[in-house]
């Protein structure tokens, strides 16, 4: 997505808009910007001489002062390109246009090539050959038969991975993942603690039981997820509520001495939960907060799964 701030940056410096991406050639290096909920991004296409110029680059945005100054969220570096995340607030803007000339000026210093080499071969470019295209995000500029190949083979992978996985054993794994990402969860509800980043855990837990299994890589991923964590929430809350039950009943020494068990609270409780409306009914109200929690806690781990399945993702797309 690209903003007011980010159009008007672009209409400043000559960039296009296009596929959600603000791009261009801007001080020898093809810039790529765009935003989203809390953050700007901007993506530098450069190749450096050697590893620990791209290292010394990396340094640099990840000295303390520089983040302060600039807002700087996170960095991603690798061979053809560095991109910066910022995170977006008031005026922040104006601080990515500050962060644009110093790092320009830090990558020349440093001997990166941009605009005129190829971000593919690292070759020089004729500007006659050059096209520029998208991938992820992040636009490269490219001989255009470097993008032809470069296009074919990412195909060719992306096509062989589809065929691979199972959908049902990813279930499986996500189930069993959100089962152990719950057990946090429901320590916590126990002592009336909701706590967001626990539901990132189940989320987390679910993706990963997921791939452990070897679940299919389409969409299927990022809805399986979202159900697995609803599972999980639902688990944690009541392991939490029948821990309480069984701690209420060794409290009583009467029915303690009846020699009582877990598994015992457990079938009281699922009973009571199918035959008494109102204990769902008492119930929704902190299913619905451990959900919105847990919400906030996956989102940014089923956003990412989402696009890394989509149609376009790894893939190059040509822009002109």
């Amino acid at each position: 997505m690209v903003g007011k701030g980010l159009k008007t940056f672009a209409a400043e410096k000559g960039l296009k808009v296009s596929n959600g991406v603000a791009y261009g050639i801007y001080r020898g290096f093809m810039l790529s910007m765009q935003e989203g909920n809390g953050w700007k991004s901007v993506a530098f296409a450069v190749r450096f001489p050697e590893e620990t110029a791209l290292q010394a680059a990396v340094g640099f945005l990840n000295d303390k002062t520089v983040k302060k100054q600039y807002r700087i969220a996170g960095c991603e570096a690798a061979l053809s390109c560095v991109s910066v995340t910022f995170s977006d607030n008031p005026g922040t803007m104006k601080r990515i246009c500050e962060f644009i000339e110093v790092f320009c000026d830090k990558l020349v210093a440093l001997g990166g090539v941009g605009a005129t080499h190829c971000s593919s071969c690292g070759q020089p470019l004729d500007g006659s050959a050059a096209v520029p295209a998208l991938m992820n995000g992040t636009v490269f500029y490219m001989h255009s038969g470097c993008l032809e190949r470069d296009a074919a083979e990412l195909l060719q992978t992306k096509e062989e991975i589809s065929q691979k996985g199972n959908i049902a054993t990813g279930v499986l794994g996500a189930l069993l993942g959100a089962v152990i990402g719950a057990i946090p969860w429901a320590i916590a509800y126990y002592f009336g603690w909701f706590v967001a980043i626990l539901g990132l855990l189940i989320g987390l837990a679910a993706k990963k039981g997921y791939e452990l299994l070897q679940g299919k890589e389409c969409k299927a991923k990022g809805v399986v997820i979202i159900l697995a964590t609803v599972f999980g929430v639902f688990l944690g809350e009541s392991a939490a509520i029948i821990y309480a039950i069984y701690s209420m009943w060794l409290a009583d020494p009467e029915i303690a001495a009846q020699g009582v068990t877990v598994l015992d609270a457990a079938f009281g409780f699922f009973s009571t939960l199918f035959t008494d409306s109102s204990i769902i009914g008492d119930m929704a109200g902190d299913i619905f907060l451990g959900l919105l929690f847990a919400g906030l806690g996956i989102y940014p781990t089923v956003l990412s799964v989402f696009k890394s399945t989509g149609k376009k993702a790894n893939m190059l797309i040509r822009l002109e």
